[in-house]
């Protein structure tokens, strides 16, 4: 990859020419993205400072995040998974989930640790999605998800642009059990 660019799904779609509702989305849900890059900022500092410095590398490339501080972020409506690890995500990084919807059940669990974590509306989980594998439990109703997620191809183009600096590598998540 010899730049960043959109998803499969949203290629050729330029930021200004995304849909209504796609535009509408966004703005809504600006304060949630602030607050979220704001618990990032305050429970995660190295993790941010590293988001922070991609998010300006490619504001000077005329980009930039529509989602807050993480580069990426994915929708899921009524999505059942099965057992599975973001192998696309950088492995170094966290993943983000909120749920909303109307349903019940729907737990994510994680398979090493041996893990049930309830997801229900509202829910925010972090954990490290390309590090675990995961999946969801059975639920009733309309269960939606907004992932917010660090693809390593991105981190693979910044690091050829930024030279010597600190690493997505180099972030101990040890003391936050991560």
């Amino acid at each position: 990859m010899s730049h960043p660019r959109f998803s499969k799904d949203a290629r050729g779609t330029l930021p200004e020419a995304l849909s209504a509702d796609t535009r509408n989305f966004l703005a809504a849900n600006q304060p949630l993205f602030q607050f979220l890059e704001n618990v990032i900022r305050i429970h995660y500092p190295p993790l941010y400072k590293l988001l922070d410095q991609l998010r300006a590398s490619l504001q000077k490339e005329e980009m930039d995040f529509l989602g807050g501080i993480f580069p990426g972020f994915a929708l899921n409506f009524d999505v059942k998974t099965f057992a599975h690890k973001d192998v696309g995500d950088k492995a170094e990084c966290i993943t983000l989930l909120i749920s909303f919807g109307d349903f019940e059940g729907g737990s994510l669990y994680l398979k090493e640790p041996k893990i049930e974590m309830p997801f229900s509306r509202g829910s925010i989980l972090i954990f490290r999605a390309a590090m675990l594998t995961h999946f969801n439990a059975d639920y009733t109703g309309h269960r939606n998800s907004i992932v917010f997620f660090l693809d390593k191809g991105l981190t693979s183009w910044f690091d050829r642009r930024q030279g010597p600096r600190p690493k997505f590598e180099d972030l101990d998540w040890s003391a936050l059990g991560l």
